[in-house]
């Protein structure tokens, strides 16, 4: 039986555990200081820490922004250790916070997440329901003291999730959307069975257009293809901007090991 906790980090000792477990998952620069939490945590945002007994195992950092003149809450980071992974944590962490956010007037919960991770996506668009709203490259910078990022520029995309009244949490989930003909569907992007990056032009106009990513980013070896990867996914990602596509959905193909969004044009 599951013995783990959540509550809000507000103290000084809760606050240095959150950046202890930034600081695990990411590395030292890329975390918070403890003095930016506690601003956080008292004035707007939410600041959240996983227990399992006495172990601090997944925190989530969030904080007011404006986006486009809209007020939202921006889900700055949310971790969980590795060994604590695939015990409903995260979205035990992220339905928390949807909760206080609603209580606290917000109508909005905002942040970014790398394109490509799969396990990311999934649990972005498919478990929590949000929707990419923009793609932002190289949002951070070089991020050398991410163990995964490492040599390699940090293209994001935003996401963006409506909140439900509080009585509706529970129906949250995947949205589907039911536009295009599947027919006329397209791969802009491959992941070939060496893990490259494979682009194919859009030789016509579809209305269905897939990005295929690895299912594991970890299994991408060298900084060099994980850089491959990325110039990839980010010209692809661009021309379909361009283009007048959205993200409407993903998928992953067991069977490949990879993940696929699909996206739809939209004008």
């Amino acid at each position: 039986m599951e013995q783990w906790a959540i509550r809000e980090a507000v103290s000084r000792s809760d606050l240095e555990q959150c950046k202890r477990l930034a600081t695990a998952v990411w590395g030292q620069d890329s975390s918070c200081s403890t003095a930016q939490m506690s601003v956080h945590a008292r004035y707007g945002g939410v600041v959240l820490l996983a227990l399992d007994g006495d172990e601090a195992i997944g925190f989530t950092l969030s904080f007011p922004a404006l986006w486009h003149g809209e007020w939202v809450l921006w889900s700055h980071e949310t971790a969980v250790l590795d060994h604590a992974l695939h015990r409903g944590i995260g979205f035990a962490l992220k339905q928390y916070q949807r909760r206080l956010a609603v209580q606290r007037g917000y109508k909005v919960i905002m942040w970014t997440f790398d394109p490509l991770v799969s396990r990311n996506a999934h649990f972005n668009l498919n478990k929590l329901g949000a929707k990419v709203v923009d793609f932002l490259p190289n949002c951070y910078g070089m991020m050398e003291g991410d163990p995964l990022n490492a040599g390699v520029e940090s293209d994001r995309f935003v996401a963006r999730l409506e909140l439900l009244p509080e009585e509706s949490l529970g129906q949250v989930g995947a949205i589907t959307y039911a536009n295009g003909n599947v027919s006329s569907e397209v791969v802009r992007l491959r992941c070939t069975e060496r893990g490259d990056a494979e682009a194919i032009p859009l030789l016509d106009s579809p209305s269905r257009v897939i990005t295929e990513i690895p299912g594991n980013l970890k299994k991408i070896s060298t900084s060099s293809l994980r850089a491959q990867w990325v110039q990839a996914m980010r010209a692809a990602v661009m021309e379909l901007q361009a283009r007048g596509f959205v993200v409407v959905s993903y998928s992953y193909e067991g069977s490949r090991d990879v993940g696929k969004y699909i996206w739809e044009r939209v004008r």
